[in-house]
């Protein structure tokens, strides 16, 4: 079989997380090794590797003799639950972006976001999942904090796994807040990237209410338009 030139466990993982995000795999799906393996060109063990590192992190479920699997749709409380650890850590992130982001790193920040605003608008709405998730992810790459990365990353692969109606309601109104707050990281502005942030969190902390976790959104809530 030939050997992918990019499928260190990282790429790997990364190519599960995004399939994660943007709905390719749904809830209950069984992750198997081979065909992950077939079709990323490499090998079951870095496969395997990948997917026990996810499983410590929470992001999928492993069962003995069964192997592994997305998990189920959450219970109300472990999104509130998810929520309270991300309002207490995401707006000091993205302070310390601000602060510490190289100048092509605040403009990939921006850049995610911008073109997950026209991937939702486009009605690519897979695509504007991982732009999303891809934006987020930068942010926390630019915080330069390796403490914080390892706790937040795993948070916002689950968020964004644990809310896909929260993702279709809020998408586009979603990315415009985290656009505003990627404008505020490149200005070099940690006191507007930590507002936006929280105002962002406390967004989606009303969403929940109005979804069910697997379900298309009841209501479309808008947000107020951030400069």
């Amino acid at each position: 079989m030939p050997q992918h030139p990019e499928a260190t466990v990282p790429h790997i993982t990364r190519l599960i997380v995004d399939q994660l995000v943007d709905g390719s795999l749904r809830r209950g799906d069984r992750l198997s090794t081979e065909h992950i393996a077939e079709a990323t060109e490499v090998s079951r063990a870095p496969v395997r590797e990948a997917l026990r590192e996810l499983a410590v992190l929470g992001v999928v479920d492993y069962v003995p003799n069964r192997g592994f699997r997305v998990p189920p749709p959450p219970k109300a409380q472990d999104l509130e639950a998810l929520l309270d650890v991300r309002d207490m850590l995401e707006p000091t992130a993205h302070a310390y972006a601000a602060e510490r982001a190289t100048a092509e790193e605040a403009e990939a920040i921006v850049r995610a976001f911008e073109r997950g605003i026209a991937a939702e608008f486009s009605g690519d709405h897979g695509q504007a999942a991982r732009l999303h998730h891809q934006g987020l992810r930068a942010i926390v790459d630019a915080t330069h904090h390796r403490e914080l990365q390892r706790v937040l990353e795993p948070l916002i692969i689950r968020s964004a796994l644990h809310f896909p109606a929260l993702r279709a309601a809020a998408d586009t109104n979603g990315l415009h807040g985290h656009r505003s707050s990627a404008q505020a990281i490149a200005d070099r502005d940690p006191e507007a990237a930590k507002l936006l942030a929280q105002e962002h969190l406390t967004f989606l902390r009303r969403l929940v209410g109005t979804v069910t976790p697997d379900a298309r959104p009841r209501v479309r809530t808008r947000r107020p338009q951030t400069s």
